[in-house]
C-alpha cells in the first residue's frame, strides 16, 4: 500500500513540477518577445538615428510583419501572431519567432544594418537577457505557483 502512495506522490511531483517548467517557458517566451517587439519612430517618420533594441515604426508594416512557429508546423502572422504559439508552449518546446517575410522583406537589414544605416538589433537585445528573464520568472512561478 505504501509504494502506491509514494509512487502517486512522485507522478503528483513529476505533473506539478512539468506545469511549472511550461509556465516558466510560456512567460519567459513572452517576455522576450515584449522586449523585441518595442516600438519607437523610424528615421522616415523623423528619427535622428537608429535606437537599438526597438522597432523602428515608418509604416507599421515591419512591426506587424511577425511569423510564429511552434515545431515548424502551427503558424501565426501578425503583430500579435506570438500570443497563441506562447499560450501553447511547453518546456523543450522547439519554437521560432522572425520579423520579416513577404511584407517585410527589408527586415534584415534594418535590423543589422547595412554599409549605409546602422542596425536596429531589436531581436538581440532582447535575447541577450534570455538567462536573467529566465532566472526570474523561475522565482515567480516557485513563490506563486503552488
Amino acid at each position: 500500500m505504501e509504494t502506491k502512495e509514494f509512487s502517486a506522490d512522485v507522478d503528483a511531483w513529476i505533473a506539478k513540477s512539468q506545469r511549472r517548467l511550461d509556465l516558466v517557458a510560456r512567460r519567459s517566451t513572452g517576455d522576450v518577445i515584449g522586449r523585441a517587439a518595442r516600438r519607437t519612430m523610424g528615421i522616415t517618420r523623423g528619427a535622428k538615428n537608429a535606437k537599438p533594441g526597438f522597432i523602428p515604426v515608418d509604416l507599421s508594416t515591419l512591426s506587424k510583419s511577425l511569423v510564429s512557429t511552434i515545431h515548424g508546423g502551427i503558424r501565426q502572422e501578425g503583430a500579435d501572431s506570438h500570443r497563441l504559439i506562447i499560450g501553447k508552449v511547453k518546456s523543450g518546446d522547439v519554437i521560432s519567432f522572425m520579423w520579416g517575410g513577404p511584407a517585410a522583406s527589408y527586415a534584415r537589414h534594418v535590423h543589422y544594418g547595412t554599409k549605409h544605416m546602422d542596425g536596429w538589433f531589436w531581436i538581440d537585445r532582447a535575447v541577450v537577457n534570455w538567462q536573467a528573464i529566465v532566472r526570474r520568472n523561475a522565482i515567480w512561478v516557485r513563490n506563486n505557483v503552488k
